[in-house]
């Protein structure tokens, strides 16, 4: 007894079935279709398309759980994030590690701020009150903001483009800049929460070294893992791994300081401006190099 090999129905000896006949393929694929089958193409194609669409929140909850495994497992992460290359992703996270550091340079100088005033001061205590001229004084800290984080941004974008040098002088596994700005990022978004906590203690009024020895802590910790982690997936080897990392800190900071100093010229100026004259409201000279 023998059967049909699309419909499984039972056949005589030489017979053939009638489903042969009404064999058909899909017009959008190709697929053999039988019967009244019809194809899910069209189906998977739409899925595919939804699934490869930008969602805002599941990328923002995508980045509170990174943020939370990179204090148990942050190569791993920084590992994951790189290999799948999430852009939008990637930019959120700059941009929030951004932000963050200019509020917590904005803090900072308010707490600097007050304690020049107060040591300043000094026997005029008696005659007018530190807290006073800090009322008086107009601190521009969205400028203070956008400038802290400018010099983040470029600090990671240096670190990204240093990246795809020094693999070719070294000799280890290339990566593109996608890879090498994802990395970069991955690695230093645990610091936007360090950020944040050490902008809350400076508006707070907390001591200023505290505050500055906690960052300082967060940071080469985070600049650890961003290193350990670059050594692991571009395969330096051990041998050369002191001179890779060296010439990567070098150059990036090279490049930062070239447009820090820049921007700082522009920024400085507009800033002690807007602290010393009161009346001072204009954004038009944040970037006025």
């Amino acid at each position: 007894m023998a059967f049909c090999k699309n419909c499984g129905k039972e056949l005589k000896k030489g017979e053939k079935c009638s489903c042969e006949s009404e064999v058909k393929f899909c017009k959008n694929c190709g697929k053999k279709l039988v019967g009244d089958a019809t194809c899910d193409c069209n189906a998977s194609k739409s899925s595919s398309s939804n699934s490869s669409g930008f969602d805002f929140v599941q990328t923002m909850k995508n980045i509170k759980d990174d943020m939370i495994s990179s204090l148990k497992n942050p190569v791993s992460v920084i590992k994951e994030n790189t290999d799948k290359e999430d852009m939008p992703k990637t930019y959120i996270v700059l941009v929030l590690v951004a932000l963050t550091f200019g509020l917590f340079v904005a803090s900072l100088c308010k707490t600097l701020f007050a304690t020049l005033v107060s040591s300043m001061m000094g026997g005029m205590s008696s005659l007018i009150k530190s807290s006073d001229i800090m009322d008086a004084v107009k601190i521009p800290y969205f400028k203070i903001i956008i400038f802290g984080a400018l010099i983040l941004a470029i600090m990671l974008f240096a670190y990204a483009v240093i990246m795809l040098v020094v693999p070719s002088i070294f000799k280890n596994k290339k990566i593109g800049f996608k890879q090498s700005l994802t990395l970069t990022v991955s690695a230093f978004a645990p610091l936007a929460m360090a950020n944040l906590i050490c902008a809350i203690l400076g508006f707070l009024g907390l001591n200023a070294t505290f505050v500055l020895i906690l960052y300082l802590v967060a940071n080469m910790i985070v600049t650890y893992n961003f290193i350990y982690s670059y050594a692991q997936y571009t395969k330096v080897d051990s041998n050369k791994f002191g001179y890779a990392i060296t010439l990567l800190v070098v150059l990036a900071s090279l490049i930062v300081g070239i447009c820090t100093y820049a921007l700082s010229n522009s920024m400085a100026k507009s800033i002690s401006q807007d602290i010393v004259d009161i009346d001072t409201d204009d954004l038009e000279d944040l970037l006025d190099y």
